[in-house]
């Protein structure tokens, strides 16, 4: 299922996100951060929290703050749409709003608004895909767009006539994967075939990827991470 908004459970009780935000200091999460105004973006660890007032201290750790410049550096200190940042612990990813406070140096205090936001999913995110994704993958001979993506595999759209080139556990080695401007290899299998459309003129093709190379699921991840994140800011 494509990411949207019924995903995303707004958690409203002040002991529940004390408790999530410790998760994150306790199994030291990396939080990605990004600043509202300007779009700045960096990764820090969660280093200490003042439950009561939800006061956060975050380090930016040093590869983020190797490449900032004076601008980077002003752009936070004087940062007036506060921060967003979310951070992972094992099934569940939590988006949490916050005003940064003061900063030295790599220590930045910020505090947190209420509600924070819960992701919680059992499969892999699956992101509708774009025109700015340039996707497509080459079956064979056709070459086709993509309708939706995840780290566990693709789905393509088809007219029903084709409906028989695709069986149920078929495989597609050395199909070629292009996303986001990148080219991969990668062995496909066919895990279902779903009609698309009322009328039935058209089916959904769902490949899982047998062996998905590093690179591409970083890829996914970081377009997964931006597509949840403008839903989440739609309700600050």
């Amino acid at each position: 299922m494509p990411v949207k908004d019924s995903d995303l459970q707004p958690v409203t009780d002040l002991k529940m996100v004390q408790r999530y935000l410790k998760y994150g200091l306790e199994f030291h999460e990396i939080l990605s951060c990004v600043l509202e105004e300007g779009g700045l973006r960096f990764e820090a660890q969660l280093c200490s929290i003042d439950e009561p007032t939800l006061t956060l201290e975050l380090e930016i750790n040093e590869e983020s703050f190797a490449k900032f410049d004076s601008n980077s550096l002003g752009s936070i200190d004087q940062a007036q749409g506060g921060v967003r940042f979310s951070y992972s612990v094992n099934e569940a990813t939590f988006y949490v709003h916050g005003k940064i406070q003061r900063r030295h140096s790599r220590r930045v205090a910020l505090r947190a608004d209420m509600p924070m936001y819960k992701l919680q999913r059992r499969d892999s995110l699956r992101i509708k895909v774009l025109e700015s994704h340039r996707a497509s993958v080459k079956l064979g001979s056709s070459t086709l767009p993509l309708f939706d993506i995840s780290a566990g595999g693709i789905s393509v759209v088809v007219p029903i006539a084709q409906e028989k080139i695709y069986r149920q556990q078929q495989a597609f080695p050395g199909s070629v994967l292009h996303f986001v401007d990148k080219e991969f290899k990668v062995d496909l299998e066919v895990k279902n075939v779903l009609s698309h459309s009322k009328e039935g003129l058209r089916v959904k093709v769902g490949f899982r990827f047998k062996a998905l190379p590093a690179a591409i699921e970083q890829l996914i991840a970081r377009e997964a991470y931006l597509q949840t994140h403008k839903i989440w800011s739609r309700w600050l």
